[in-house]
């Protein structure tokens, strides 16, 4: 799966920080995939897929950045367009994956990154949606954390926003945002988690605790600590 992988990113400047940043999380979130799974004690030949949905979810962005050079999903949809690549211009038959998980991967890939799952798929399809996008979060916020992604206030968050958050909801976007908002767009990640091995994970890496750290803002952390009392509660950590 790696080698398929590295074949397919040949055609990309790898020393462009864009695309290597982006090179780095595919990996990292493909891990984090596999902890879950591990964690979740699935069957071997489901941690491979679990893994390879990992390597997957993001292979839109390298295009995406290519075509528009920015990761905005509001001129090119990394998710969607990741979907047209693998099904419809044929480039999953280049990776060792099992055509009977091809409609699993199709819909991990699309949704990893919508608001909300489709209501109307399979409970086993679902499932490997639920997982990536977990494993996407754990990593979106670690690399906030080591100050990859921006964490940081220019501002006051809009209250629409906050409200969001505050309803322990995380945030539909619509519109421009600022960094401000970002901070909490990623605080609202916190409740759209699904497994309680992510929660391990989460608590594990000190990533609320780092975020305030970086972010060092009141109102931030105090929806942080909120949502840190919401993880414990749901998933009686």
């Amino acid at each position: 799966m790696d080698k398929a992988f590295e074949d397919y990113l040949k055609q990309f400047d790898l020393n462009n920080f864009h695309i290597k940043r982006k090179h780095i999380h595919t990996y990292r979130v493909a891990e984090n995939c596999l902890q879950i799974a591990d964690e979740l004690h699935l069957s071997e030949k489901d941690k491979e897929l679990a893994y390879q949905i990992g390597i997957l979810h993001d292979i839109g962005r390298f295009h995406q950045f290519e075509k528009t050079n920015s990761y905005d999903d509001s001129l090119l949809d990394h998710a969607d367009y990741g979907v047209k690549l693998l099904f419809q211009d044929g480039l999953i038959t280049s990776f060792p994956i099992a055509k009977e998980n091809y409609r699993i991967i199709e819909m991990a890939v699309k949704y990893h990154n919508k608001f909300a799952i489709a209501s109307d798929l399979d409970t086993r399809t679902k499932f490997f949606c639920q997982l990536i996008r977990d494993a996407d979060k754990i990593d979106i916020l670690e690399l906030s954390c080591e100050g990859i992604m921006k964490f940081y206030m220019d501002g006051v968050v809009k209250p629409n926003i906050l409200a969001q958050v505050q309803s322990r909801s995380q945030v539909r976007i619509n519109g421009p945002r600022t960094n401000t908002d970002n901070v909490f767009i990623q605080i609202g990640f916190f409740y759209d988690i699904y497994f309680k091995p992510t929660v391990d994970i989460l608590f594990e890496r000190k990533i609320i605790d780092r975020l305030k750290d970086r972010v060092k803002d009141e109102v931030a952390c105090q929806e942080l600590d909120r949502a840190q009392r919401y993880l414990k509660e749901r998933f009686t950590c």
